[in-house]
C-alpha cells in the first residue's frame, strides 16, 4: 500500500476529509501537472512529489526554505518568493504544502500574477471540509473557492 495510503487507511480516513484526499481532490479539479513549495527540508518536499506522482498529479518544479521550526514567522515576502521560485510556466497550478506557512492573503494576488491556480494546505483543507459540509467556501479571488 503507497505511504499516504497507508496514513488515510490508519486515520480511518473517510476519502473527503483530511489533507491528503483534501490536496488531491483539488488538485484533480485543476491540473495534471502542478509546482510544489514547502516550507520544509528537500527530504519532505520529495515525499511531496511522490505524494503527487502517485495521486497522478505529476510535478513541474518545486522549490522548500528547508525550515524545521517557527514557520508562522516566515514573512509573507519570503512565501511569495517561494512560490514564484517553484513555478514553472508548463504547471497548471502550484500547491503550497505546510499549514503552519502563512498564506492565506496570497493566494488570490499570486492566482492574478502567476495566472494559475494557487493551492495552499489550509485553503485546499477547509475548502474539501466546508465542501463535506454543504457550505459553500468564502475566499475572494481565490479559483478554488468556485468548484
Amino acid at each position: 500500500m503507497p505511504w499516504h495510503a497507508e496514513c488515510s487507511h490508519k486515520d480511518g480516513d473517510t476519502g473527503r476529509d483530511n489533507g491528503y484526499s483534501a490536496c488531491q481532490a483539488s488538485l484533480d479539479s485543476f491540473a495534471a501537472q502542478c509546482s510544489s513549495s514547502t516550507a520544509y527540508a528537500d527530504e519532505l518536499g520529495d515525499a511531496l512529489g511522490q505524494f503527487l506522482d502517485a495521486a497522478g498529479i505529476s510535478v513541474a518544479g518545486s522549490a522548500h526554505l528547508g525550515l524545521d521550526g517557527r514557520i508562522w514567522t516566515v514573512p509573507y515576502s519570503t512565501t511569495r518568493a517561494l512560490i514564484e521560485q517553484a513555478d514553472r510556466p508548463e504547471a497548471e497550478a502550484v500547491f503550497v504544502s505546510c499549514t503552519n506557512l502563512p498564506t492565506y492573503d496570497l493566494i488570490s494576488p499570486l492566482e492574478h500574477t502567476l495566472g494559475k491556480p494557487v493551492l495552499t494546505a489550509n485553503q485546499v483543507t477547509m475548502w474539501a471540509a466546508l465542501k463535506a459540509s454543504g457550505i459553500r467556501a468564502v475566499g475572494p479571488g481565490q479559483r478554488l473557492i468556485g468548484r
